[in-house]
């Protein structure tokens, strides 16, 4: 099932499954949001590496959640699936292609992390 829905004005949420286009679908939701400009390029770049590695790590689809906090505070990403391996920076030089995502995500996000949820976790950052 894939279904994007504005809760507000102010958020999107986009539900995946396990499919090639849900990366595109997810940018276009950002579009919807937050329109066109330098901050809404890094936020779909954020967003295409988020939903990609649910994707690539994952056997199953997700949930992406946007929030725009402007003026006051930042874009909100949340991308939740239901595995439980927690992602990590990779330390050094990458082997082989891929690897890079959550290096992406961490020079484009003024902050970045991971919780437990009881269904799997969430990788969430924010930008400014």
């Amino acid at each position: 099932m894939d279904r994007a829905a504005g809760v507000s004005d102010r958020t999107r949420r986009v539900e995946f499954d396990r499919d090639l286009t849900a990366p595109q679908r997810a940018r276009r939701a950002v579009t919807d949001l937050l329109g066109d400009g330098p901050l809404a390029d890094d936020v779909r770049l954020v967003v295409s590496e988020l939903v990609t590695n649910v994707l690539r790590h994952t056997d199953g689809g997700g949930v992406l959640r946007l929030r725009d906090s402007r003026p006051d505070g930042p874009v909100r990403i949340e991308v939740e699936d239901a595995a439980a391996v927690i992602p990590a920076v990779p330390v050094g030089h990458p082997v082989g292609p891929g690897g890079q995502g959550l290096r992406i995500v961490a020079g484009a996000a003024h902050r970045w992390g991971v919780r437990r949820t009881w269904r799997g976790k969430v990788v969430w950052a924010e930008l400014r």
